[in-house]
């Protein structure tokens, strides 16, 4: 019998975050390609989420900040390199980050 593989999840940003924003999570190759297309000129990367595992990090998790109009954004974009095994301990490490900040949540998936 095998020993489950140890991995450690962290969630950091490079820049701060707004004080109440709109989180857009976009799953999947479609959502991210129209965020792509609709947020990219104006959004500033500011953060990932990250799962190490032996010696292998893999970025799961991107985030922007992004505005429109007045309200504030910021944009979750999954990777190719996400694992949805990954996904409550990267979550958990967000959302300890942002209590309190998230005002709206939008989840773009594969179906508009």
């Amino acid at each position: 019998e095998e020993a489950e593989e140890e991995t450690t999840s962290s969630v950091t940003f490079t820049s701060a975050l707004p004080d109440k924003f709109e989180l857009v999570v976009c799953n999947g190759k479609l959502a991210r390609t129209l965020a792509d297309l609709a947020m990219a000129p104006e959004w500033t990367e500011v953060g990932k989420g990250e799962t190490t595992s032996k010696d292998k990090t893999k970025t799961g998790m991107e985030f922007y900040t992004a505005n429109n109009g007045q309200t504030k954004r910021v944009v979750l974009r999954l990777t190719d390199e996400y694992k949805s095994s990954a996904v409550n301990d990267l979550m958990s490490a967000f959302f300890a980050q942002t209590q309190g900040k998230i005002n709206n949540m939008i989840v773009l998936s594969a179906l508009y």
